[in-house]
């Protein structure tokens, strides 16, 4: 069982260019509702989970989906998403960082992935209290390949010691937070230096 607080952050900035067509599919309306508010509906029916940052290209926007589905403000927060992936998890961490409420620990998870099972997440949470951090893996099916300089094949990877991540990962909130703070420090020497 779950003791502590838990935050998470819900990257939904992207602009969909894989899927293709003109709405970001976040924004794909399913059943009656947006992809992403979905995710966001399975967390908030988790106890411990006191905040959920969602991390969205259009705030106002959000907001109105928000309002017009009766989803609470105080819990779930709307922040605008950078320009990659990881500055827009760094934003959710930053909003996280200003609630009254310390979380212990932080699940990042993809809004556009609306199976969220309950028992998995629990696990997740409590395996990153244990460990600092968590994630789910699967097997690689595909044949992963490692292309040389050149760009040409190099060598192809044994798909036996490798594995696919997958979200939600979860993470004590100040080893996520140390983590961005040394990457963020790093990107600025190089930066300087070069």
């Amino acid at each position: 069982m779950v003791s502590f607080q838990v935050g998470v952050i819900l990257p939904s900035a992207g602009s969909g260019e894989r899927l293709g067509g003109n709405v970001p599919k976040q924004y794909y309306n399913i059943l009656g509702k947006p992809l992403f508010l979905y995710a966001v509906e399975e967390f908030l029916q988790l106890p411990y989970v006191v905040t959920i940052v969602l991390v969205v290209d259009d705030v106002e926007k959000v907001l109105g989906i928000l309002d017009e589905f009766s989803i609470d403000h105080n819990k779930v927060l709307v922040v605008s998403g950078e320009q990659t992936r990881h500055r827009s998890i760094r934003a959710g961490l930053q909003a996280l960082h200003k609630k009254e409420s310390p979380v212990h620990v932080v699940v990042v998870h993809d809004a556009v992935r609306p199976i969220v099972p309950a028992g998995l997440v629990e696990e997740l949470v409590l395996a990153a209290d244990q460990h600092g951090a968590a994630g789910f893996t699967r097997p690689l099916v595909s044949t992963v390949v490692q292309g040389g300089e050149d760009g040409f094949l190099e060598h192809t990877l044994d798909r036996a010691t490798h594995f696919a991540s997958e979200t939600p990962q979860a993470f004590q909130f100040h080893i996520l937070t140390s983590a961005f703070s040394k990457v963020l420090l790093t990107c600025i020497l190089t930066w300087m230096f070069t």
